[in-house]
């Protein structure tokens, strides 16, 4: 009987020292969750007594700050800001960001000889824009859908290998369809001056060409629908003479009512269907319409400058309350380093 306690034994002490281990592992993890409670506290006591013990110094930075501040924001240039949305055709976009880039180098290199040249403004007026920038006008949702066109345009295989993240990875600037363009200036009234000129962009043979075939292309699609929409006046023209002759003819009752179309044998309300057919060309003109209607300009404004610009809030009193008491921060530290520095030295000189 007693010839299975040895094992009992060995598997108790197994267990015992499994158990061991468990609250050992789980003391290390409240000891380490301790420590960095620790190590907040201690933090945040440490900053306490610094600010305790500099009060008077961090305050004195703060005013400093805002008076610097205050007398930069009242003696510094009012400037003001606008943006236009637009949405370039014919692949112009490259062009477009190329040259609104060009403005903004002119600008930065205080050019505005040939600012004033480009925009056909005043060298005065040219000098009061202070920058000009252009960046894609993109989030979430037009990604998908220029995701979901790629999908409709690209081989089966090929999107395998293509997925939505890798899709929105190699999009460039280029590859959207509306941009943002922004200008500043020390002058609120300039805007209605540069509007239609900032996006008078040169274009290349290329967009030229992609232009004209893009416009004969609606044209054709026009004429063919007005011949389409033509032809179904005719076809009512004829049912009707077709139903009055029917109805001399025939004297029974209802019967005129329907008449026979197409080769299946079916009677159908040709009426209804005729009007269904003529609705469906009515869309589509409607919509070749409102494409030759984007098509007239290579640059589609979606929304222009407003006429007056908007006054841009100074940030300079806040930078400068921060800068002053960064460095007066700075300041308490090195005085502090260099007191220490000093006491270690007369210690080991005492030593």
């Amino acid at each position: 009987m007693n010839e299975n306690t040895p094992e009992q034994k060995s598997e108790e002490v197994d267990i015992s020292q499994i158990f061991n281990l468990i609250g050992k592992a789980f003391k290390a993890l409240f000891d380490f969750i301790v420590s960095i409670f620790e190590f907040i506290l201690k933090t945040i006591l440490l900053l306490a007594l610094f600010i305790r013990n500099n009060i008077v110094k961090l305050g004195l930075a703060i005013v400093v700050g805002f008076v610097i501040g205050f007398i930069s924001d009242r003696f510094e240039k009012d400037y003001y800001t606008s943006t236009m949305i637009v949405e370039p055709n014919f692949q112009a976009n490259s062009q477009l960001i190329t040259t609104i880039e060009l403005y903004g180098q002119l600008v930065e290199s205080n050019d505005s000889i040939n600012l004033a040249k480009m925009l056909k403004i005043s060298e005065t007026d040219a000098a009061k824009i202070s920058s000009i920038s252009i960046e894609a006008k993109t989030n979430e949702n037009t990604k998908i859908k220029g995701y979901n066109q790629f999908v409709k345009q690209t081989d089966t295989l090929v999107l395998k290998d293509v997925s939505f993240e890798a899709y929105k990875e190699s999009l460039e600037e280029p590859d959207f369809d509306q941009y943002a363009i922004t200008v500043n200036s020390t002058a609120y009234d300039i805007y209605g001056k540069i509007k239609d000129n900032i996006i008078n962009i040169p274009t290349t043979a290329y967009v030229e060409a992609l232009k004209k075939a893009e416009i004969e292309n609606l044209d054709q699609m026009e004429r063919e629908i007005n011949q389409s929409l033509s032809d179904i006046d005719s076809l009512r023209a004829a049912y009707k003479t077709a139903m009055l002759n029917n109805s001399k003819n025939n004297n029974e009752s209802g019967s005129s009512n329907n008449f026979y179309l197409g080769p299946d044998g079916q009677r159908k309300n040709t009426e209804l269907e005729l009007f269904e057919i003529e609705t469906k060309y009515q869309y589509r003109l409607r919509d070749v319409f409102e494409s030759k209607a984007q098509m007239e300009s290579t640059i589609n404004v979606v929304s222009g400058f407003t006429n007056i610009g908007i006054k841009a809030k100074n940030k300079n009193l806040k930078w400068y309350i921060l800068i002053s008491l960064g460095v007066m921060v700075l300041f308490i530290i090195l005085a502090n380093f260099n007191r220490y520095l000093s006491d270690f030295e007369r210690k080991n000189k005492a030593a």
